[in-house]
């Protein structure tokens, strides 16, 4: 009863950079991750390592790496919208997170500006967390126009040396994301935590399966979790499956896993 009238009294914009702000700051910055995998995620992780987290929305799995890698390593925290990336960069800052690096900018296939749909929860708050590349926006949307740029042209512009990790979450966009990023998974075979989300996949006109296919091409194997610590080898992913995490891992990275990490093969149909 109290956010309807202070939304009211506030009205939404004012309600959001306010009293929504102050929450997703705290979310941000103390809240742990529960969602499945994190188990598996906190082990591959390890201090130094350099970590992209492409689709950052407010920043909670950048607080996570930022943890885990310590001050020598490096989190770059890619979101182009304004209103998260306001929410990370004053998290950040609040725990003095020195490895975490804000980075304003999508991650697609090219360079490049583009218009993103964000989603409206009762008519006025902007889900963030599911905004969309796309044409044609359906249902309540509010658009913004964002900049584009492609993983591999930000790492010879950064000049980094390696990349270890990289979470993707970008509802949809995930084959233009690993297409602009095909240097860098070749050249270091970054441990890849992904969402795939068929529905979101067939918004943007592509199957699942063109996800595995490109990576298995280039030396990479896919995996479900089926429990705490526990993998599985996966070869596709139906059509009719719900939104879930995936990891992919280079073949050459396969022996040296934790050995707490336990793996079930399979037989490629």
């Amino acid at each position: 009863m109290i956010k309807p009238f202070m939304v009211k009294m506030l009205g939404p914009a004012r309600y959001q950079n306010s009293v929504s702000f102050v929450s997703d700051v705290y979310q941000s910055t103390f809240l742990p991750i529960k969602e499945p995998g994190m188990d598996i995620v906190r082990l591959l992780l390890q201090k130094g390592d350099t970590v992209c987290d492409v689709g950052a929305n407010i920043g909670r799995f950048t607080g996570l790496a930022a943890r885990k890698v310590g001050p020598n390593g490096k989190v770059y925290a890619f979101e182009p919208l304004e209103y998260p990336m306001r929410v990370l960069k004053a998290a950040a800052k609040l725990r003095g997170w020195s490895q975490a690096v804000p980075v304003a900018l999508g991650l697609s296939s090219e360079p490049g500006i583009a218009q993103i749909h964000i989603p409206l929860q009762d008519g006025w708050k902007p889900k963030t967390a599911l905004a969309y590349l796309a044409d044609e926006a359906k249902g309540p949307t509010v658009s913004q126009t964002i900049r584009l740029t492609t993983l591999d042209a930000f790492a010879q512009e950064s000049k980094l040396s390696q990349i270890h990790f990289i979470k993707c979450d970008v509802e949809g966009s995930e084959l233009s994301f690993l297409k602009g990023a095909s240097l860098c998974l070749a050249q270091w075979r970054p441990f890849l935590f992904m969402e795939i989300d068929p529905a979101f996949c067939a918004r943007r006109g592509y199957k699942p399966d063109e996800l595995i296919d490109l990576l298995t091409s280039i030396g990479y194997r896919a995996f479900a979790r089926t429990g705490p610590l526990a993998l599985e080898e996966i070869f596709s992913v139906a059509l009719s499956a719900p939104k879930d995490e995936y990891f992919f891992i280079a073949q050459n990275k396969i022996a040296s896993l934790p050995k707490t990490i336990k793996i079930a093969p399979k037989e490629a149909p």
